[in-house]
């Protein structure tokens, strides 16, 4: 370990200001007919190698939106079905999963498969540690043919 470092984080005040400097900005009103869409980790796979893994890839070959039933049913969608996520920035189609645990308003997307819906999520920089937050953006979702 670097001892400059740990002697700036104890002496500088980098721990005295942890909660403002690692506090994301105010979340939106989300809009009417939209849900929070979410990117979230796999329980099996991480997304750097686990990608190429035959294994992985036969529990979990592709990315998918896991949804509540109850938003499903809003939408008319069944498991199965291909949905298109949208919003200002872009849009992004993907199959739906519906799922009891994801909380209604809320999608998910595991982030491992998620290059494509990147175009979604406004990217905020941290200004202290440069480091990127893009986890969330409202979108709406319509069944495609």
């Amino acid at each position: 370990m670097n001892p400059a470092a740990v002697d700036r984080y104890v002496h500088e005040g980098y721990r005295h200001d942890i909660a403002t400097r690692y506090t994301l900005p105010a979340r939106a009103v989300r809009p009417e007919g939209t849900v929070q869409l979410g990117l979230v980790q796999s329980l099996f796979h991480s997304g750097k190698l686990s990608t190429y893994s035959k294994g992985l890839l036969q529990i979990e070959p592709s990315g998918s939106v896991q949804m509540n039933p109850l938003d499903a049913a809003r939408y008319g969608l069944s498991a199965g079905d291909q949905v298109r996520l949208s919003n200002s920035r872009g849009e992004f189609t993907t199959t739906a999963k519906v799922f009891d645990r994801v909380p209604e308003g809320l999608a998910w997307l595991p982030d491992h498969f998620a290059q494509e819906a990147l175009q979604l999520f406004d990217c905020v920089i941290d200004q202290d540690t440069k480091v990127p937050s893009y986890r969330t953006a409202s979108v709406s979702v319509m069944k495609t043919t």
